[in-house]
């Protein structure tokens, strides 16, 4: 079974907005069950790999990406993913 980390969120620093257009790239490897090839942060730290996407959701008027690597599942803030 995967495990599920949540990283705290970050309140020294306002969530930016993604471009519309990043959001649909997002949403269609949803759709499509495509990977993306990202780097993200994670608890204050940066990890990069091959992410497999599985939903968007906002809380609070912040987005975040739900993506499993490697058996493990992570929720990021989208200004904190940058796509390769």
């Amino acid at each position: 079974m995967a495990q599920h980390t949540d990283a705290p969120p970050d309140t020294t620093k306002r969530y930016t907005p993604v471009a519309c257009d990043l959001h649909d790239r997002y949403e269609c490897a949803i759709l499509l069950r495509q990977t993306l090839n990202a780097r993200w942060q994670d608890g204050g730290d940066w990890h990069e790999g091959v992410i497999h996407p599985v939903a968007v959701e906002t809380v609070a008027g912040e987005e975040f990406l739900t993506f499993a690597v490697q058996g493990l599942t992570h929720r990021v803030r989208l200004d904190r993913i940058h796509l390769r």
